[in-house]
């Protein structure tokens, strides 16, 4: 026989505990993070298509044009997502990557390849293209990841409020892309991509979108609704201004619940001459 009381109390634990993020999710919001939630990120792969319908010039030029446009995308970004996004995610590199932060931060799109030939380099153009053609692909393949991410997350808040929703399911589709390879043994091997990874198997409603400043967050348990101790602060603010403007403090509607509330948090002045 179910014994309710234990049942009761498994399901309060369960939204009191503080629950830890998942690492690989965890790191997708520190990446997230790096920008403020309204901030707008052009997608590149609109302003890419304009360059491939002009197949007659040379590869350099169209790496200096795809440059271009990168930068043009991340120039009034804070400079931690500039970095991080021509760094590719990468923790090491053929030239250290203090040194690239020189060239792709600093320097113009036209002068920066001359410059890694000339003074990275000292002229030996061996590895010149895996370095720059290779830094501007993973930076776009950073960017876009990190855009879609943000998008993805929101979509997931959405959805975690109505899972039975039939018709969210179709209005607001998440697409997930998998790698086929064939190993050594010549066996197929599929493997998600690095946003399913981390979100697969996850508590969808403990993402959640800062009431106070929209940031996506891991809540870490269910009564959560702020993403910071300041946000937290000034959500209580506004919800006490709601319900005194209801008229909820001043008695009227007041329920024995509320009473012992308000009692315990020193306000009984408020319940005098009832």
């Amino acid at each position: 026989m179910i014994d309710k009381k234990n049942v009761e109390t498994s399901r309060l634990a369960r939204v009191i505990r503080l629950r830890p993020v998942p690492a690989k999710l965890g790191a997708i919001l520190e990446l997230v993070d790096l920008i403020t939630p309204d901030t707008e990120l052009p997608d590149l792969s609109r302003k890419f298509s304009r360059l491939v319908q002009n197949s007659k010039e040379s590869e350099e030029k169209k790496h200096v044009k795809a440059h271009r446009v990168v930068a043009s995308c991340l120039e009034k970004l804070p400079e931690a997502f500039r970095r991080h996004v021509w760094r590719g995610g990468k923790v090491s590199a053929d030239v250290p990557l203090n040194e690239l932060d020189k060239v792709f931060l600093n320097r113009s799109p036209e002068d920066s390849r001359t410059y890694i030939l000339r003074d990275l380099l000292k002229g030996d153009d061996d590895v010149l293209d895996d370095i720059y053609y290779g830094t501007i692909e993973d930076a776009v393949r950073e960017y876009s990841f990190i855009r879609e991410s943000r998008d993805k997350l929101r979509k997931i808040v959405g959805l975690a409020s109505r899972p039975d929703d039939f018709f969210a399911f179709f209005m607001f589709p998440l697409r997930s892309s998998g790698t086929i390879r064939v190993d050594k043994e010549g066996i197929v091997r599929i493997s998600n991509d690095r946003f399913a990874e981390a979100v697969e198997g996850i508590d969808a409603t403990l993402v959640r979108e800062c009431e106070i400043c929209k940031r996506i967050f891991w809540a870490g348990r269910r009564d959560k609704s702020a993403c910071s101790t300041s946000c937290a602060h000034a959500l209580r603010n506004r919800r006490y201004r709601e319900r005194y403007r209801q008229g909820l403090y001043q008695g009227a509607r007041l329920t024995e619940k509320d009473k012992a509330a308000l009692a315990r948090r020193g306000r009984t002045r408020r319940l005098k001459g009832e």
